[in-house]
């Protein structure tokens, strides 16, 4: 049967055949009616209103269900033209849901396996997949919830998207090319570098995380774990895990602060590949400071009083000299020939470079030639006393 825009149509029904076109007053059968073509099994509501073709599909405002339908994978119902503007809408009760059901099956929850469903009592929606579970929403006020149900349930700061149960882990990926950048992005604005005044950043060309503040880059981690603050490359001549560059004429390097005022603290520990703590930098309830080196005696043996110490002390060179920096005079020791004498003084190897030719220079501390200095005076004083005594016999007789 053909129905047209005017009201008349042609029906076909069992043992009969009407080919032309009647008005529809009243339409009653006990058995099966067919409307529209009963040779080629599609219905034609209007020029373009209803379209049914014979693979079932339907097209409303449309003749090319069957194309579209085909080409996209997803046969059934078609709306629209190709034109203008178009839509559907389903309209439900005002403390009812609205929804749109995907089944593969007839029964329990295959009929609803997935879902989107409007609820107008709290005037959310919600998305649902595998047996009508829900995945997703967006309540009232805009908040989102992926893996949650209750989004406006969190901190003001965080509600407009939240990610996850609350039980098992949970987490959220971005996803980006080999020689580009994933990004979460702050903005105050929609113009200039207020659409990204603070920032962060994971680099896949190179590996590194970066965190931006007022648009500028403010900390870096590469791919080997160096650390940069103010800065993105290393500070000095060679390598360091830890790079801060700062202006020393307005601010500290680094500043630590205790809470706890009744005793000293530790402000840094030094630790070794066992797990032992070699040195520290501890600060004591007078307000001074003090840099400790492990001394303990339960960390030594083969513990004997040190000799020749007047001897060593006459074998080193102090020296004066100038930086080559800045010129500025100064006194000391040259490492390499500290190193010869007291070789617990010094750190590095004379003349060393890094993989990249540049010098790796030497460093001393001078803290462990006290001992030495003690044992020379004590074995110095000994002389004294023993060259007094003499002098004194002397004088004596």
């Amino acid at each position: 049967m053909t129905i047209l825009l005017d009201g008349t149509l042609g029906i076909t029904t069992p043992g009969l055949t009407n080919t032309g076109t009647e008005t529809i007053v009243d339409l009653t059968t006990t058995g099966n009616t067919t409307l529209g073509d009963a040779t080629t099994d599609t219905l034609t509501v209007g020029v373009t209103g209803i379209v049914k073709d014979a693979s079932g599909n339907v097209g409303i405002g449309t003749t090319s269900a069957t194309t579209i339908g085909t080409a996209n994978g997803w046969p059934g119902l078609v709306v629209g033209s190709g034109t203008g503007a178009w839509g559907a809408t389903i309209y439900s009760g005002s403390a009812s849901n609205g929804g749109l059901a995907f089944a593969n099956g007839t029964t329990t929850t295959a009929t609803y396996n997935g879902y989107v469903s409007y609820n107008h009592n709290t005037n959310a929606m919600t998305f649902a997949t595998n047996a009508g579970t829900e995945r997703m929403r967006i309540d009232s006020s805009g908040n989102v919830g992926i893996g949650n149900t209750t989004p406006s349930s969190f901190d003001a700061t965080g509600k407009p998207l939240v990610v996850g149960s609350g039980s098992g882990n949970q987490g959220m990926t971005l996803y980006a090319g080999t020689s580009s950048s994933a990004s979460i992005n702050f903005a105050k604005s929609t113009s200039g570098s207020d659409r990204y005044i603070g920032q962060i950043e994971y680099a896949m060309g190179d590996n590194s995380m970066r965190l931006y503040t007022n648009a500028t880059e403010r900390m870096r981690i590469d791919s080997s774990g160096f650390t940069y603050i103010n800065c993105t490359s290393s500070v000095g001549s060679v390598s360091a895990y830890s790079n801060i560059l700062f202006s020393g004429l307005s601010y500290f390097g680094i500043a630590i602060k205790t809470s706890y005022a009744s005793a000293g603290s530790t402000f840094a520990a030094f630790i070794n590949s066992a797990g032992t703590t070699q040195g520290s930098i501890y600060a004591n309830a007078t307000n001074t400071v003090q840099f400790l080196t492990s001394s303990d005696y339960r960390l030594k043996e083969n513990i004997a009083p040190m000799t020749g110490a007047l001897a060593k002390v006459s074998a080193l060179k102090p020296v004066t000299y100038n930086w080559k920096s800045d010129g500025s005079a100064s006194q000391g020791f040259i490492a390499h020939e500290l190193a010869e004498v007291s070789p617990e003084c010094v750190g590095g190897e004379k003349d060393a470079v890094d993989a990249n030719g540049n010098p790796k220079y030497q460093g001393v501390d001078t803290s462990f030639l006290v001992a030495t200095l003690t044992a020379a005076i004590q074995e110095q004083q000994a002389l004294i006393q023993s060259l007094t005594t003499r002098l004194t016999a002397l004088e004596n007789k």
